[in-house]
């Protein structure tokens, strides 16, 4: 069920795609994807990855803070795995079908970004920033590839445990 705005505007299209692939001539295979852990990317979710200005970094103001943040559990997958499922799934996906491509385990982004922090050395405050958070923002995000492995013999090979994520982020 959509819990924003959002979430429906991509069910109406999933259901206009599934339409169209079985009323016209579209070949269409839908795919919904976990948040994809990349290494040149420095943002995962709703965190951001910033180093903080020496100047700032051990301030206590409120705006001015470096890193002001929120997290959420969420379900990341490597881009190399995503690749692999796109390139299956144009081979092996059905016309009109739904896939998810994730990794199907939970990830603590509070505790990622702590970890993260700790590596760095750096005294930087966490705090949630309730200007970005949403009402009904799902908390906890976990997919299920199931249907995806029946069709494509697809599954997640890249490890995403906690300390790989860290080590992949940080390069």
């Amino acid at each position: 069920m959509p819990m924003s705005p959002y979430s429906v505007s991509k069910i109406s299209a999933e259901a206009l795609c599934c339409q169209w692939s079985r009323t016209e001539s579209f070949e269409i295979v839908t795919v919904r994807r976990s948040p994809i852990l990349d290494r040149p990317k420095r943002e995962v979710c709703n965190i951001k990855f910033c180093q903080a200005d020496s100047r700032n970094h051990n301030r206590n103001e409120g705006a001015d803070d470096p890193c002001r943040k929120s997290g959420y559990n969420r379900d990341l997958t490597d881009v190399r795995d995503v690749v692999r499922a796109y390139a299956m799934l144009l081979e092996k996906g059905q016309n009109g079908n739904i896939y998810n491509v994730c990794s199907g385990r939970e990830t603590c982004m509070r505790t990622l970004l702590s970890d993260l922090i700790k590596l760095s050395m750096i005294d930087i405050r966490v705090e949630i920033d309730p200007s970005i958070i949403r009402v009904r923002e799902q908390r906890r995000i976990r997919g299920c590839f199931e249907k995806l492995h029946k069709e494509t013999g697809w599954f997640p090979e890249i490890p995403s445990h906690r300390a790989y994520q860290i080590l992949w982020l940080i390069g």
